[in-house]
């Protein structure tokens, strides 16, 4: 029994649809063609087929339009769009423009305001980045080979360190681990 209802419903929609595309004849709807004019075209230009030995330019002129007519409706279509986009500056609404005295006094403002919150910025001290503080060129003297005296005070330098590291001792004191007691 609904399977019978369902079909009724869609055959009563279909009509009801008819009747209003009916009654709605010459207004646009969403399935109304937008290419109206080309179709209208289409439908008045009738091709006939003329045989070579018989063409006569009176009835091609009749019956085909001219591509010069076409290039001068498009261009004067083309000409019509570009006037409905224009914006005509001249007659455009000014004050919201600035004088030239205003433009000034509010630059002069602004820059006021941005140098005092520019002082305002807390700016870290840039620490010496070379090698040496003392020595603001060290490769200049890197670049030359050690004397026999440099190396004598280096390898001096090096014995002191390794016999100061070996005579380091440790006494151990106390415990290393100390318990933790909970009460």
């Amino acid at each position: 029994m609904e399977f019978l209802h369902s079909v009724i419903e869609a055959f009563s929609n279909c009509c009801l649809n008819c009747r209003e595309e009916e009654a709605r004849a010459g207004e646009a709807t969403e399935r109304s063609p937008l290419l109206q004019q080309q179709d209208q075209r289409n439908q008045t230009l009738q091709i006939r087929r003329i045989s070579e030995n018989n063409i006569d330019e009176n009835e091609i002129s009749t019956s085909f339009p001219t591509r010069e007519k076409d290039e001068q409706t498009a261009l004067s279509r083309i000409v019509q769009e570009t006037n409905s986009n224009i914006i005509d500056v001249s007659a455009l609404d000014t004050h919201h423009m600035l004088e030239q005295s205003e433009y000034n006094d509010r630059v002069k403002l602004y820059n006021q305001r941005l140098a005092q919150q520019w002082n305002n910025i807390p700016v870290p001290e840039l620490g010496y980045n070379g090698l040496l503080k003392d020595m603001p060129n060290p490769e200049i003297l890197l670049n030359f080979n050690p004397t026999t005296e440099e190396l004598a005070i280096a390898k001096n330098f090096v014995k002191e360190a390794a016999q100061a590291i070996n005579d380091m001792k440790i006494d151990n004191q106390d415990d290393l681990v100390v318990p933790f007691h909970f009460k």
